[in-house]
């Protein structure tokens, strides 16, 4: 027959095994399986990313030649 489990200790077991081994995946019958992580990563996860154009259009271009190279194209059968 299985032991009880004290929920307290197992919830402090899981906190510290999330800290020192990072996240967790929780897999219960019936449900979705959950991943534990801690509080500042979420966070972190959480915050707005810039937009591809928001990158492109906080880029330095000074440096960049956009010049179109004066030779002709090569000569292509289709």
């Amino acid at each position: 027959m299985n032991k009880p489990i004290d929920p307290d200790a197992w919830l402090e077991a899981l906190a510290a095994r999330v800290e020192a081994d990072g996240p967790q995946k929780l897999e219960v019958e019936g449900h979705d399986p959950l991943v534990v992580i801690p509080l500042n990563r979420f966070q972190e996860m959480q915050k707005r990313k810039p937009t591809m154009l928001e990158i492109l259009r906080g880029m330095d271009w000074s440096n960049v030649d956009l010049t179109r190279d004066p030779r002709p194209a090569r000569e292509a059968d289709f």
